[in-house]
C-alpha cells in the first residue's frame, strides 16, 4: 500500500477498508479502541461504535473470514467495559434468506445482546 500511495493520488476505493467519521465537536472525546482489517471500534464516552466490512458469500472461504472477523470482534469486546454498543457496516447478508451467514450473524447478535434494527425497517 505504501508503494501505491507514494506514486500519486488514489482515486475511487482501490483497497476497501472501514472507518468511522466523528464530528469535530466530539473528536476530543472519541477514542479509537481497535482498527483491524475488517472492522474498527470507536468509543465516545460509554458508547461504542463498531463498523464492519464482512465478506460476501460469493468469496472463497467466506465462512472462515466471517467467523474469524466475528471472533476477533468478540475478543476485543471482552477487553472493554461498555454500556451501549452500536454495530453496523456492510454485513453483506440478506437476513430474509435462511442460510448459514445470516444464522451465524444472528447467533453473534444474541451472544452480545445486540438487537437488530432490520426487522423494524420492514414494518
Amino acid at each position: 500500500m505504501t508503494d501505491v500511495v507514494s506514486k500519486g493520488v488514489l482515486k475511487g476505493r482501490p483497497f476497501g477498508g472501514v472507518g468511522i467519521l466523528v464530528n469535530n465537536k466530539l473528536a476530543t472525546d472519541a477514542r479509537l479502541k481497535f482498527a483491524r482489517e475488517r472492522y474498527v471500534i470507536v468509543q465516545l464516552h460509554d458508547l461504542f461504535f463498531i463498523n464492519v466490512y464482512l465478506p460476501c458469500a460469493s468469496v472463497d472461504n467466506w465462512q472462515d473470514e466471517l467467523l474469524c472477523c466475528l471472533a476477533a470482534v468478540c475478543n476485543d469486546l471482552t477487553t472493554m467495559n461498555y454500556k451501549c454498543l452500536v454495530f453496523g457496516g456492510d454485513l453483506n447478508v440478506d437476513f430474509n434468506q435462511t442460510y448459514s451467514m445470516s444464522t451465524c450473524l444472528n447467533k453473534f447478535f444474541n451472544e452480545l445482546d445486540i438487537v437488530p434494527v432490520y426487522p423494524k425497517l420492514s414494518s
